[in-house]
């Protein structure tokens, strides 16, 4: 039986923090923010909370570094430090193996270091739902695709779906986002998306823009649809 690529290799796996992990003074992580969710369990960051028995809080103050960024906050990670002095200990989902790793010898920038600020990060693509709005009073009603968002099963707009306008008429979604090491999984529909009378989505009902840059690009429907016939 061969041994795993962590098991071979020397190091330590920070599992990540999630709601319901406990500290070493008794308190537990109550607030996560973060889109990672474990085993039905949000995965916080840096600034969230844990509240202790007497009603007290304290915030998280350090975690994963370099090592992973959401947004532009550190997860929190089991060995996080908080406000009062006290650290995470354990969290819910912990099975040794999984999380973050760090060879032996290695010195990630930023791993439980306070005063670590990720860099800026570029504003994520906003997906299209229902009743997204395009420039000319177009409204999206019914979404063709399903996508987990943040941790939730959404219906979302895709290529192909119909925006409706208070004369009528309709017109078909043409552009769309998908996954760059993917891009025939899905073509969902985004603020941004261009419809077939030349028309833009230009609002929707989710505000977080969580599509990022890098897991997603912009495709057209024309594009994707070559890159099919060649396969």
């Amino acid at each position: 039986m061969e041994m795993s690529d962590r098991q071979e290799r020397k190091g330590t796996t920070y599992a990540f923090a999630t709601i319901g992990a406990r500290t070493e003074r008794g308190g537990y992580l109550t607030y996560a923010s973060s889109g990672l969710v474990i085993c039905g369990l949000r995965a916080a960051l840096v600034g969230d909370i844990v509240t202790y028995h007497d009603g007290s809080e304290a915030v998280v103050t350090d975690g994963s570094g370099t090592l992973s960024v959401y947004r532009d906050k550190c997860f929190a990670l089991v060995g996080s430090r908080l406000s009062n002095g006290d650290h995470i200990v354990f969290t819910p989902w912990d099975d040794g193996e999984s999380g973050l790793f760090v060879s032996e010898g290695e010195y990630p920038q930023g791993l439980f270091d306070p005063s670590y600020v990720p860099p800026p990060v570029e504003p994520g693509y906003r997906f299209a739902l229902s009743g997204s709005t395009t420039a000319r009073g177009g409204v999206l009603r019914e979404t063709g695709g399903n996508w987990c968002i943040n941790g939730e099963d959404v219906r979302v707009g895709v290529i192909g779906d119909l925006v409706h306008y208070a004369d009528g008429t309709t017109a078909r979604i043409t552009t769309g986002l998908a996954l760059a090491a993917n891009r025939g999984l899905a073509q969902l529909a985004y603020v941004g998306s261009t419809l077939d009378n030349g028309d833009t989505i230009t609002d929707s009902p989710e505000r977080d823009g969580a599509a990022h840059p890098g897991i997603y690009e912009p495709v057209a429907e024309a594009q994707i649809r070559r890159e099919s016939e060649r396969v």
